[in-house]
């Protein structure tokens, strides 16, 4: 049933407001207006009322359509088979895959606040051509297309912590991450990259700093000090790093829980001789790094395998300009 903005409608024997479609943020700083905003090669396809990007609707944000995975049966959502069809009310009959729902879903579940990245960051318009080459040779465009928006993201997001991009879903509970995953602290974690879950555990959770502890799960900072037994600070992206560190043999949840080692990392750096010939040297840093955790267990950081050199003959397959040296 459609809906006007500004109206109250009933839904499942519960009363909602309806304000608008999309949440707008800082409009008045955009570089875009007009027709660029609704209509074709827009950010809406259309809108409730005019023009208004306030109340657009059909957003061309990527992505336009998603399946997203949830861990256990019965979850509701608006979904459809047909990726641009009309949704209706769905049940997920059994863990896995739902049909496909409106983009906007994996957006919300994708937003690190952190950082301030989504997996919609950035969207740049472009146009797309269909060129063959005719019997003379010569390129001729069959099909030009503004239907898209390519998606750019931050090199190496989620990398320096440990983590990658596609394990930072948000969620509320281990049901509304995807199989294989679990969550805390509001993210989704793959197995794969975490040692331990919090329904792994039966710990009470939740416990301040400072309060009795015997596992990780049980303080809100999922860092628990096994010599003292109590809960300890864990912040470690507020502008005051406040980091658990945990030594090796200990407890982690992720790597980023065990404490920095420095270790050795070398490069082959691109250089001149005398003669102002191509050549290269190797450099050696000392880097701090968290340790690994590996089965819940945090393991120092391994170290790197440096690059072979003879500074008589040097070899500088693979040298780089600079080092490219990532802080965790």
């Amino acid at each position: 049933t459609a809906v006007a903005p500004g109206n109250t409608f009933i839904y499942d024997s519960k009363t909602y407001f309806f304000d608008s479609p999309y949440q707008l943020f800082s409009e008045s700083e955009w570089e875009i207006s007009g027709t660029a905003l609704v209509g074709e090669g827009g950010l809406f396809k259309e809108s409730l009322i005019g023009t208004s990007a306030t109340y657009g609707i059909k957003s061309y944000l990527f992505p336009r359509a998603a399946k997203i995975n949830y861990g256990s049966s019965g979850v509701q959502y608006f979904g459809s088979t047909n990726p641009f069809g009309s949704r209706s009310v769905q049940t997920l009959p059994a863990a896995g895959d739902t049909e496909w729902m409106d983009g906007c879903n994996r957006r919300v579940k994708n937003y690190n606040s952190s950082s301030g990245e989504t997996i919609s960051s950035c969207n740049v318009s472009a146009i797309i051509e269909v060129i063959a080459y005719n019997s003379d040779g010569r390129e001729e465009v069959l099909a030009t297309s503004k239907e898209v928006k390519i998606q750019v993201l931050q090199a190496g997001l989620g990398e320096q912590v440990g983590r990658d991009f596609n394990a930072m879903e948000t969620c509320s509970d281990n049901d509304s991450c995807g199989a294989g995953s679990c969550c805390f602290n509001n993210r989704c974690w793959s197995r794969d990259l975490v040692g331990q879950c919090a329904d792994d555990f039966t710990g009470t959770g939740n416990l301040a700093t400072g309060q009795t502890c015997s596992t990780d799960f049980d303080c809100a900072s999922l860092c628990c000090n096994q010599t003292t037994g109590v809960c300890k600070d864990h912040v470690p992206e507020d502008g005051s790093e406040a980091l658990c560190s945990k030594v090796p043999g200990q407890s982690c949840v992720t790597r980023e829980f065990c404490r920095k080692e420095n270790v050795r990392e070398c490069y082959l750096i691109n250089t001149r001789d005398a003669d102002g010939n191509q050549s290269c040297t190797k450099q050696c840093f000392s880097v701090p790094r968290h340790g690994d955790c590996v089965e819940g267990t945090c393991r120092p950081p391994v170290e790197p395998i440096e690059p072979t050199f003879d500074p008589a003959n040097p070899n500088c397959e693979g040298a780089v300009d600079t080092p490219p040296i990532v802080f965790e």
